[in-house]
């Protein structure tokens, strides 16, 4: 009979307190647009020429990133706020 592994300080099912996956850079931001609103808000910040933001722009948050200048790691986090308050 197989002995059962000992297990200190607590067992060993999960707290359920994960937080919610964080948005990557190689999400499409034209599914985030469709599904957030306020995102278009956000990256008309961004982005220095009006036509630049659609609904069916078919790129990464990264290939956003690097064809307006904007800083990769601050454009994430901001766009994950706006994903969480969902």
């Amino acid at each position: 009979m197989a002995r059962k592994p000992k297990i200190y300080g607590g067992s060993t099912k999960g707290d359920g307190s994960k937080k919610k996956r964080r948005v990557s850079g190689k999400d499409n931001l034209g599914k985030l647009m469709r599904a957030h609103r306020d995102l278009e808000d956000l990256l008309y910040g961004y982005s220095s020429r009006a036509d630049f933001v659609y609904d069916d722009m078919d790129f990464s948050i990264e290939e956003f990133s690097d064809m307006t200048g904007a800083d990769l790691e601050e454009l994430l986090e901001d766009i994950d706020e706006i994903v969480r308050k969902r």
